[in-house]
């Protein structure tokens, strides 16, 4: 299957406008306490760093399991 090169943006801005769109829908439905919006906020700024998603991902699990 091949995308014609004139539609790849708009199916690039629908993709993200679904991840929006999702991340929106999940963040209203949690509950959300002071430690969830740190962890949260840190994991941002980690991947904004460019840590690998990995370690962020194992670091956010373990303190979650600890802290929360």
């Amino acid at each position: 299957m091949r995308i014609d090169r004139r539609k790849s943006p708009i199916l690039f801005v629908s993709f993200v406008g679904l991840l929006l769109a999702v991340t929106i829908q999940f963040s209203l439905a949690l509950q959300w306490s002071a430690g969830q919006v740190l962890i949260a906020a840190l994991a941002f700024l980690a991947l904004w760093l460019r840590v690998d998603i990995l370690w962020v991902v194992l670091v956010g699990a373990g303190v979650s399991a600890l802290v929360l």
